[in-house]
């Protein structure tokens, strides 16, 4: 875990132009190689795409397309009635394209292109009769849960040059209700994009979007100045923390994790579970600690209990039939970066990746929630993430996406991934023209070589009700019933951090801000 005070800042800038000095006689030559190779690519995107051309996609947003459709985010609006096909299509070309809006929302023409290794965003026809379409649920066939996996995993209608996105209205005729599927490429934007969409489907005033208070972009040139050249020495030293924190290392089992026999995107297994949002935000007054900390801290618990409770996890040791647990390991989570763009209508992939170590055998809850919240609120504090951006901005459009392809083939079995995705808490009440919203919850499918592996939390507001959405592969969860089963302990696990808290408001001191 970085820490912002290692030592004075003339320190680390000295250290870190040291480093580009040391670095310039091999990495000046690669960059001006990658320059010339880039600019190449520019040309013929721009001959080739002269009317079509958009932009070129970030170092993000590169990583999110390595195959044809790559990573797929979707999020499920439960609607309380019918929602009308044409209404629909109706409200959605008044919010997004009519009197020139689809300038002011390109990511609805977006498909991808790759020039000479690069990634582009170019301009492609939309037919909303394609991309905004329903179906009847045959109860018969599949459950409402499968019904939605098999929507949300459908890319028939946005491969080869169609816009990466697609809106699934699914009727359940006999119950008088329908849900709404927005389902689009991770490529063309992260979660806060997809939330904010959302919100404007729904005629409510999105969330700002703010990075960390201590992580701001919009500063003086002097000093980003400084950010770059001290930048080298924080990445080094954020290297060496991962490192030290083992992103590689299993949880439950000793040594590092084998690489699966299966694809994960394969048998990934997915639950949702509702509760009351007062609970968390009850926590979060007494104890003083962060939403995003609370349920962070809930599902570290769980997963703990998950392990301890499950006979089969018994043996990963290689000394006795008892479980074992690391004394810390890896959580990550993600942050939206300082002046997210998507609050000025453009979408991209512009988060901060984290990672915190959290206590795995700490089993007093309010000394754990105390940990976690603050390791939560260091890394917020730390430079590293803003230094990281900037480096990415400067040099990530010059990183071919071939080598972000071997990257991730070279990477994507290893290690074991505990997450949470602490999204933006909105707490207005979403309809859909003119049809309530009782729950929103998102699934997320990868395509090779993109794949999660481990098990992780996507908690969504719609109004006064949170809906975890939970995502674990086959070693955690053998059968969708598992994941459920877990949501529930989660559940038990959230009312009884509750009651803990307020027992213990009035005798504790919880050292959080």
């Amino acid at each position: 875990m970085p820490n912002s005070n290692i030592c004075p800042e003339i320190v680390q800038i000295s250290l870190g132009i040291l480093l580009w000095m040391l670095v310039s006689p091999v990495g000046l030559p690669v960059l001006g190689f990658l320059l010339v190779w880039k600019c190449a690519s520019l040309l013929w995107v721009w001959l080739k795409y002269s009317d079509a051309f958009l932009q070129a996609n970030n170092v993000m947003d590169s990583m999110m397309c390595l195959t044809e459709v790559g990573s797929m985010l979707s999020i499920c609006l439960v609607g309380e009635g019918i929602i009308d096909l044409d209404k629909l299509r109706g409200h959605f070309h008044t919010t997004f394209l009519a009197n020139g809006k689809d300038a002011e929302y390109p990511v609805f023409h977006q498909t991808f292109t790759r020039i000479l290794g690069y990634s582009y965003k170019t301009r492609a026809p939309l037919d909303l009769t394609r991309h905004i379409r329903e179906e009847d649920h045959a109860p018969t066939v599949e459950t409402e849960k499968q019904a939605c996996l098999r929507i949300s995993r459908d890319h028939s209608k946005i491969r080869r040059n169609y816009p990466k996105w697609e809106i699934v209205l699914l009727h359940f005729r006999a119950e008088g209700r329908s849900s709404l599927i927005f389902k689009a490429s991770h490529a063309l934007g992260d979660g806060y994009c997809s939330r904010i969409l959302i919100d404007k489907l729904t005629n409510n005033q999105p969330p700002i979007v703010k990075g960390p208070v201590t992580m701001k972009s919009s500063r003086s040139w002097w000093h980003m100045v400084k950010l770059l050249a001290k930048a080298p020495f924080l990445m080094v030293h954020t290297v060496v923390s991962s490192l030290t924190l083992d992103l590689t290392r299993h949880p439950f089992r000793e040594g590092k994790q084998a690489a699966p026999t299966t694809t994960p995107s394969e048998v990934m297994h997915y639950a949702k579970e509702s509760m009351d949002l007062a609970r968390f935000k009850q926590i979060s007054k007494s104890s003083g600690c962060k939403l995003s900390a609370i349920f962070m801290s809930v599902f570290l618990t769980t997963f703990r209990r998950w392990v301890a409770e499950t006979p089969r996890f018994r043996g990963k040791s290689s000394t006795s039939d008892q479980v074992f647990l690391c004394e810390e390991a890896p959580l990550m989570f993600i942050l939206p970066a300082p002046n997210h763009p998507a609050d000025k209508g453009v979408f991209c992939n512009h988060a901060l990746l984290c990672f915190i170590p959290v206590p795995l055998r700490e089993n007093d809850k309010l000394k754990q929630l105390q940990t976690i919240h603050q390791r939560y609120q260091m890394e917020q504090g730390s430079p590293h993430g803003t230094a990281s951006l900037l480096l990415k901005s400067v040099f990530g459009p010059l990183i071919p996406i071939t080598l972000l392809d071997f990257g991730a083939r070279m990477g994507s079995h290893e290690g074991f991934e505990l997450a949470v995705n602490p999204f933006m808490m909105s707490h207005e009440k979403y309809e859909v023209v003119g049809v309530g919203v009782k729950e929103l919850f998102v699934m997320q499918h990868s395509e090779f070589p993109i794949v999660p592996i481990g098990v992780g939390i996507t908690p969504l507001t719609a109004g006064g009700q949170v809906t975890i959405c939970l995502q674990g592969d086959d070693e955690i969860f053998q059968d969708s019933a598992e994941a459920e089963l877990f949501l529930k302990n989660f559940v038990e696990e959230a009312h009884s951090l509750g009651e803990e808290v307020e027992k213990c408001a009035y005798n504790i001191n919880l050292v959080c801000v």
